[in-house]
């Protein structure tokens, strides 16, 4: 009787995953075929100029650099752009999903539910995000992944890592840099709770190693475009800096402009602040990981190092990456399941 009742509860599992599994295809589908704003526009805009021959820094101007460009254009020739939106839409959404949680497993010594995790990210990611492949997720897909494969060895140099990150700050380094900024200050952290010289002497090789090969990659494709070397920094990173600074506000980084909206909810319906409503059961998780993340004891170093990460990478690609809060709130999300999954053990 108790195994026909256990074969039930597997089976009713099992459709229920499948059933998971089917919505994230549709969702995915529907998303990568109907979604575009300007981030999408201007990436499908930049990869029609390759197409045709226009050259970087010559006949158009971006801040995104054009290797990407050149290895996609190809495929346009061969299948439409409503066909390439859908197909690597689902290529990119299903490889991060996959590969966060094959390295998250690893770095958790196969603690942590591979479905439920993966389930996650692949319907948070494109479906309920930016909905469609293009540069913003890609950056996030290649920085996130190669950090994942730095941590998840401590005592040797990943060169595919250093490949990883490299591509990302290619791809589109004003994504890039905030999860990168979120890499530097963990290690920090890291370093100053439980100091390890190897570990500081590692990270210092992956830091000078990426950042010359950066510089190098962008000195020379400034060079080969004709632009004088201060015409190509002011225009790829000065030009920005004013855009930056004013997403660099204290406040932000606490929320108390959701609080705010919060607050100032009154008895009429229409003026319900709806997107911190939305947003308020994610930040509340993010509050509640903090103190456990810094005061939970025997924490293996690879996962404090990984939760560190987390924290500060949902903050800076939230506070970083403009006003559209929906498609940045992945990392959040993750966290949501870390919380509740691995520290609160619900699945239990």
């Amino acid at each position: 009787m108790y195994f026909n009742i256990l074969s039930i509860k597997n089976l009713k599992l099992s459709i229920t995953q499948y059933l998971i599994l089917l919505y994230i295809l549709l969702s995915t589908y529907y998303f990568a075929k109907y979604s575009i704003w300007y981030d999408v526009y201007h990436f499908y805009n930049v990869l029609l100029r390759t197409l045709e021959g226009q050259k970087f820094f010559q006949d158009y101007y971006s801040h995104f650099y054009p290797f990407l460009f050149y290895l996609l254009a190809p495929i346009i020739k061969v299948i439409s752009i409503d066909q390439f939106n859908v197909i690597f839409s689902f290529i990119l959404n299903f490889l991060f999903a996959y590969h966060f949680t094959y390295y998250s497993k690893k770095i958790f010594h196969n603690e942590i539910n591979f479905f439920y995790l993966f389930s996650i990210i692949a319907f948070f990611f494109i479906p309920f995000g930016i909905g469609l492949f293009n540069f913003n997720e890609l950056a996030v897909y290649f920085t996130t992944i190669g950090f994942l494969m730095a941590i998840c060895d401590l005592k040797k140099f990943s060169y595919l890592s250093v490949i990883y990150i490299l591509l990302a700050l290619t791809i589109k380094y004003s994504v890039a840099l905030p999860l990168i900024g979120a890499i530097v200050i963990s290690t920090v952290i890291f370093l100053i709770i439980d100091f390890k010289k190897e570990i500081l002497y590692l990270f210092l090789k992956y830091f000078f190693s990426i950042g010359l090969l950066f510089l190098f990659i962008t000195i020379i494709l400034i060079t080969f475009s004709n632009t004088s070397i201060k015409d190509g920094f002011d225009y790829l990173f000065f030009d920005v800096l004013t855009l930056s600074k004013e997403r660099t506000e204290f406040d932000k980084f606490l929320f108390i402009s959701v609080f705010k909206n919060l607050l100032s909810i009154n008895l009429n319906i229409l003026s319900l602040p709806v997107g911190s409503l939305l947003q308020l059961p994610v930040i509340i998780c993010y509050f509640i990981l903090i103190p456990i993340l810094f005061f939970k004891k025997n924490l293996e170093s690879k996962k404090k190092f990984f939760l560190y990460f987390l924290l500060f990478a949902s903050i800076f690609h939230y506070t970083q990456l403009g006003r559209d809060w929906h498609h940045k709130f992945i990392f959040f999300f993750i966290i949501v399941y870390f919380l509740l999954f691995y520290f609160f053990e619900i699945e239990k």
